[in-house]
C-alpha cells in the first residue's frame, strides 16, 4: 500500500521517465523505451522489497535458475525513498494452474527439482547477505495474522449449512493459537537437526507458471515471499495441502 497516492503510474509517483533513467543506468544509452508503451498491474499485494532483493541476489549466483523470471531493473522502499519503488521484469506467458487441479506425480516432481536447485545455488550467499531479506522465518511474517487467520477461516467454516460443524468451528478458535506457534517452526529444524535454507515462502499453486503450450511442463515459479532460516518441510506441505 503506497504511503500516499500520486499521479504518475497506475497512481503512483513513479513517471515513465524514472523507468527510463533505471534502464539507461543498468544498460546503456540504447535502452530506450518505445513510443507503444503501457503498464498493468499484475502484480499488486505482492513484498515488494522480499521479492526484488531475492531476483538481485539470484542474479548474482554462479549457478543460473531458468525457473526464474528474469528482474531487468529495480528501486527498492527505503527511508529515502519511500514511494517510488518498482520491478521491470519479464512479462510471462505461461499458465497457472487452479488449487482444485490435480497435478501429476511429474509436475509435482518438476516442482520438487526446482526448488532443491534453487536451495544448493542459494547456499552460497552469505549469511550477512542473508540478513538483507525482509522475511526472517514464519515468526517475522504470521506472527502479526494469527487472529486474522482465525476470523478468516472461523467465517469460511460458518458458511456451511450442516449445524454439527458450529461446535468445531468453535473449538477450533479455542485450541488453534496453543496447537504450535511461529516461533515453534521455526525451532523445529534445530529439534530435526536440519540444516536452515531459503524457501519461496508462498509456494502454491498459483505462483507455478507451466508452459502455455505444454501444461505438463513448468516454465516458472513466481512471486517469491522468500525467508531465511526457514524450515523446508513446511514449505512442501503447503504446496501438497493447496494442491489437490
Amino acid at each position: 500500500m503506497l504511503h500516499e497516492t500520486g499521479s504518475g503510474l497506475l497512481n503512483s509517483h513513479i513517471t515513465w521517465n524514472d523507468l527510463q533513467d533505471s534502464l539507461l543506468k543498468k544498460y546503456g544509452e540504447n535502452a530506450k523505451i518505445g513510443e507503444k508503451r503501457s503498464i498493468t498491474p499484475i502484480g499488486g499485494g505482492i513484498c515488494h522489497n522480499a521479492e526484488v532483493l531475492f531476483y538481485q541476489t539470484a542474479a548474482g549466483l554462479k549457478q543460473k535458475l531458468p525457473e526464474l523470471p528474469v528482474l531487468y531493473c529495480s528501486e527498492l522502499f527505503t527511508e529515502r525513498n519511500p514511494v517510488k519503488a518498482f520491478q521491470v521484469m519479464d512479462f510471462l506467458e505461461g499458465v497457472s494452474l487452479p488449487p482444485t487441479a490435480n497435478l501429476s506425480r511429474d509436475q509435482i516432481e518438476q516442482i520438487l527439482r526446482a526448488m532443491a536447485r534453487m536451495a544448493v545455488s542459494f547456499s552460497a550467499v552469505s549469511k550477512d547477505e542473508q540478513k538483507m531479506f525482509t522475511h526472517q522465518g514464519l515468526a517475522g511474517i504470521y506472527s502479526k495474522m494469527c487472529d486474522w487467520m482465525i476470523g478468516f477461516y472461523n467465517s469460511l467454516m460458518a458458511g456451511f449449512p450442516d449445524p454439527r460443524l458450529q461446535p468445531l468451528i468453535q473449538k477450533f478458535e479455542q485450541i488453534l493459537p496453543n496447537i504450535i506457534t511461529a516461533n515453534e517452526i521455526d525451532q523445529l529444524n534445530e529439534k530435526l537437526n536440519m540444516k536452515k535454507i531459503i524457501v519461496h515462502g508462498d509456494l502454491w499453486s498459483s505462483n507455478v507458471m507451466w508452459k502455455k503450450n505444454d501444461i505438463t511442463q513448468l516454465d516458472k515459479i513466481i512471486d517469491f515471499q522468500v525467508n531465511t532460516g526457514y524450515n523446508q518441510i513446511n514449505q512442501y506441505i503447503k504446496k501438497e495441502q493447496n494442491t489437490v
